[in-house]
Order: C-alpha cells, then sequence, then structure tokens
C-alpha cells in the first residue's frame, strides 16, 4: 500500500500539524482593543489555555509542558518589561489634549464613514486592569456562544485569562458592553518601542487608532455589535464578521489620516502596529506568532481590502448595507467579489462527518465539529512562504473537519478532515507544497531546544484510488513525554480527505477504509445540498 517516497528530516510538529488542518487560532473579538497584534505573542500561556485548536495542540502533544521552559519564561519576561516601562513611561496624551484630538477626529470619522453620531461617545483615560474588566466583559458572552456548549462561569473565567494577557499591549478599545472608548496614553512609548516603530510616529499612530475605535463606537450605533456577535453561532461566520468591523474601521481611519495631512509611511506604520509581529528567539514560539499574526493580518488588512472593494462598488452606503447582511464565511473575505446577499452556503458537510468517530476506535469520545475559514487556514499555514499559502487560500473552498479525543487521555485524538478544492489539478501541488513546507522549516525549527522529533517519515500512497496522497509517520518528543502520530491524506476529484491519529491503534486497513467513508458521505452531502430550494444544484435542474 505504501512505497517509501522522499524522507525529510526532522521537523516541528506544528509545522505538520499546520499543513494537516488543525492548527486553527481562534480569532479575536469585534472592539477587543487595537495595539499590537503582538498582544496574543505577548502570552503564548494564556492563549495555551484557551478554548481555540491551540488548545487541542496543546492537549495532543502535552504542550501544558511548555510552561516552564525558557521559550514561555520569555514571553512572561516580554510582558513584565513592558509593564514595567509603562509605569515609568509619560503619558503621551494628557486629557486635555485628548479631549481635542475626539473633537477633531469626531467629524472626520463621521464624513468618512458616510454616518452621524447621535451623541459624541464617551471616552476614559484607563489603566491596565479597567480595559481588562472591560475586555473580560465583552469577551465573555462570545466565548460562550462559541465554545459548544461553554457554560457561563467558565466562558467568564477564560474570558478573564485572556483579557489579562491582552491587556498590557492595547492602546485603545471600543466597550460595547461599557459604551465608551479607553484610552491608554501611558502605553505607548512602551509598546511603540517594543514593536520598532520609530518615536516620530507616535501621534500619528495616536489619532489613528483613537480613530479606530471612534469608527467603532459609530459601528455599534448603527448595527449593534455585542447583540450581531450574540447571534453568530458558527465559528468562521463569526470571523468573517470580526474582519468585517475591523477592516472597516482600518479602511475608515484610513481615509481619515489621510484627511489630517497623515505620510502614506505613518499610515503604514500604523497598520503595521494591528498586525504586527514581535520575534521572540525561538523558533518554534515565533512559528506560533507567525501563526497567531497570520490571522490578525487576514482580520484587520484583509477585511480593509474587502471593505475597500465595496467601497469602489458602492460607496459608503455599500458598506453600511453590507452590515445589514454581513459575509456567512472568511473565504468571501478574501474575495470580495464573491460576496452577495444570499450568496449560495456550501454543503453541511459536518453531517458528513457526524459519528465517524466510532471508526477511529472505541469511545468514549469527545467530539468538536469545526468549519474551518481562510482566516483560520491563514494562521495553519502562517510560517509557509507567502506564494505557497496564497495559492492553498486560492484553492480551498471549504474545510469541515472532525476532532475527536479521550476524555481521559488528552494525547489519544484523531481528526477527520474534509478538504473541497477549487481546481481538481491542483491536488499534486497542494502534496508538494505541503512537503515544501515541512521540508524548509526542518532546520530552522531543529534549533528550537523545546521539542526533539524522534522519527519523521513520508511515503507516497498506492493501493488507493486517488490523485494525490502522502502518510506521516511522525513521534514527538516533548520534555520526555513522547506522542505518536499518524497522518493520511488523500485527494480524489478535487477532495481531500485527512485523517490524523495520534496514540490510536488504527492499521493501514482502518484507515484506508475511513477515508472512503469519509468520500463517499461527501458525495452524498452534496448531492442533498443540490436537491434543496434555491440551490445552484437545484436550479441547474430545472
Amino acid at each position: 500500500m505504501l512505497t517509501a517516497g522522499k524522507r525529510f528530516r526532522p521537523v516541528c510538529f506544528l509545522v505538520l500539524l499546520a499543513s494537516a488542518g488543525l492548527g486553527q487560532v481562534e480569532e479575536g473579538a469585534p472592539g477587543q482593543g487595537e495595539p499590537a497584534r503582538a498582544t496574543q505573542d505577548a502570552d503564548l500561556e494564556g492563549e495555551l489555555d484557551d478554548l481555540s485548536a491551540l488548545q487541542k495542540l496543546r492537549e495532543t502533544f502535552a504542550l501544558q509542558k511548555l510552561r516552564e521552559t525558557s521559550a514561555l519564561q520569555k514571553l512572561r519576561e516580554t510582558r513584565e518589561t513592558l509593564e514595567a516601562l509603562q509605569r515609568g513611561s509619560e503619558p503621551a496624551y494628557s486629557p486635555e489634549e485628548a479631549e481635542a484630538m475626539m473633537n477633531e477626529l469626531l467629524p472626520l470619522v463621521e464624513q468618512a464613514a458616510g454616518r452621524t453620531f447621535h451623541a459624541p461617545p464617551a471616552y476614559v483615560l484607563a489603566d491596565t486592569a479597567t480595559v481588562s474588566e472591560a475586555l473580560a466583559v465583552d469577551l465573555a458572552p462570545q466565548l460562550q456562544v462559541l465554545g459548544q456548549g461553554l457554560s457561563p462561569e467558565d466562558a467568564a473565567d477564560v474570558a478573564q485569562k485572556r483579557a489579562d494577557a491582552m491587556a498590557p499591549m492595547l492602546l485603545g478599545k471600543w466597550g460595547f458592553q461599557d459604551q465608551k472608548i479607553f484610552l491608554l496614553p501611558r502605553r505607548v512609548e512602551p509598546v511603540l518601542s517594543l514593536l520598532g516603530l520609530e518615536k516620530e510616529y507616535e501621534q500619528a499612530i495616536v489619532k489613528l487608532i483613537v480613530a479606530h475605535e471612534l469608527v467603532h463606537a459609530l459601528q455599534d450605533q448603527e448595527v449593534e455589535l455585542a447583540e450581531r456577535f450574540a447571534r453568530t453561532s458558527d465559528t468562521d461566520a463569526a470571523a468573517a464578521f470580526n474582519a468585517l468591523i475591523e477592516g472597516h474601521a482600518v479602511f475608515v481611519a484610513d481615509q481619515v489620516g489621510r484627511q489630517l495631512g497623515l505620510t502614506p509611511d505613518e499610515i503604514e506604520a500604523t497598520n503595521r502596529l494591528l498586525a504586527g509581529d514581535v520575534s521572540l528567539g525561538d523558533p518554534m514560539v515565533d512559528m506560533l506568532g507567525q501563526m497567531a499574526g497570520a490571522v490578525y493580518e487576514q482580520i484587520y488588512l484583509g477585511g480593509a481590502k474587502f471593505s475597500a472593494y465595496h467601497h469602489e462598488q458602492g460607496g459608503t452606503e455599500r458598506l453600511w448595507e453590507i452590515f445589514e447582511a454581513p459575509p456567512s464565511s472568511t473565504a468571501m473575505i478574501a474575495r470580495p467579489e464573491s460576496y452577495a446577499t444570499g450568496a449560495e452556503e456550501n454543503p453541511d458537510l459536518s453531517q458528513a462527518l457526524q459519528g465517524l468517530e466510532s471508526l477511529l476506535g472505541e469511545g468514549p469520545w469527545t467530539v468538536q465539529h469545526v468549519d474551518v475559514g481562510n482566516v483560520q487556514l491563514a494562521s495553519v499555514y502562517g510560517a509557509m512562504e507567502a506564494t505557497d499559502r496564497e495559492k492553498i487560500l486560492d484553492q480551498v473552498v471549504q474545510t469541515q473537519a472532525l476532532v475527536a479525543s479521550k476524555p481521559d487521555n488528552r494525547n489519544q485524538m484523531g481528526s477527520i478532515s474534509l478538504i473541497r478544492l477549487r481546481d481538481a489539478e491542483f491536488a499534486g501541488d497542494y502534496i508538494q507544497i505541503l512537503k515544501r513546507f515541512a521540508e524548509v522549516n526542518t532546520e530552522k525549527i531543529g534549533q528550537s531546544p523545546l521539542i526533539e522529533i524522534t522519527r519523521l517519515e513520508i511515503l507516497d500512497v498506492e493501493d488507493f484510488e486517488c490523485d494525490a496522497g502522502q502518510m506521516v509517520f511522525l513521534d514527538v518528543l516533548v520534555l520526555g513525554s513522547e506522542v505518536s502520530q499518524r497522518i493520511f491524506r488523500v485527494v480524489r476529484n478535487g477532495v481531500m480527505v485527512e485523517l490524523i491519529a495520534s496514540e490510536l491503534d488504527l492499521d493501514d486497513q482502518a484507515l484506508l477504509s475511513l477515508a472512503e467513508e469519509a468520500f463517499e458521505r461527501h458525495t452524498a452531502a452534496v448531492h442533498a445540498s443540490q436537491l434543496q430550494p434555491g440551490t445552484v444544484g437545484a436550479e441547474a435542474a430545472k
């Protein structure tokens, strides 16, 4: 069944998991604040305590042990250094200067956004504790909606942990529960220093951050952000809505910057800050940073491109119309020309995967269905060569994953993913890109002291009907704890099935049978969706 293909030197398990489609990073919430996206990088430990797919990585590969490593110590020290700098720094602006900025910027935001405030939004000059509390209040309801049964108490606890991790890096935040803008003037100089931005950009960045938060306040007035987000239980739709509101805020603030006479460099510096990266010196930790950074680049900058495209089509009114019928997927954000009110939905592949965990072995299983959108894919391939990443993002139409884990053994887990490609002929290229991804990162990741790959073998798949396929054998040693994993990846007629088995007793025949069942269920799901009234398939059949 398997023939020996090209063998690769050891590569980071994160790279292989990313290539397998499990490395999604949960997106931030609308209005959660604008730094410095380096917020996420500044406390990876907090992220690993999250409900995101990084939590799955943590469970699968015992990443909780990395808390005691020097790399996470670097992250903690970075945050502590930032907090110390803040205590000793001078405010970038006084209360009087803040008032003057609000008065100057508010009419410019109204003009650029095409809407008028009913009343000037309240604002407060805040400290870390205050903004952390406000952020946690905003995050908790969203985490409860997206947390698949998370209790209000657990959602509040997770929200506070995340808020505590993020707050030290925030420069501004619109609180849609508190209904006020939080400004942090003492934070500006340390954050710019940490991100390597010149002090000469300080005044421009402050004004654009304030303008950005004013846009969020205006959005909230017009569409009630908290209520809209509370209605969105689908993770990809939630990410698309996030990209819509953040991208719109970037787009409008950029116009305000031009009205203020700011230079392109000053505007670009602010956008770099919003979707920036911080290198912390360890290849594996920096790779996680790249994965998180790719998410924020898609949300802020990708969302801004989406707004710019539709502004060209119909001006400011077109953008507010889209707020009334937000994009249902991040694929629409990435391809703004594909957006249309009432656009056709993808087939419900979660139903196609329903119950397949039984083929992974005897239960009980804890099961999660994940609709992996463009933003998550951008994170998965965040450390990939940009041209290869863009090829994949352009070609992947839909990704649905079932992730199952044993409640009594975190290392025992399996996943089954269905990935639909735009062009069936891309199958071979996709497989080669993933191989190249592993190969390119091998040497760099080998310098990390955090992990050791004791076995990595990639074989070509034979004796199975497919256009391209590979089997990966991976043994990972994390601080003395070893986890063995198999990744089976096959493409047929433009559909890829990916199976990942971690510490599961599945032989080759079991994997082949599971893959065949997944293909058959995909075909049935697509056929069923074409028979529903109002779909493309049904219209074509008339």
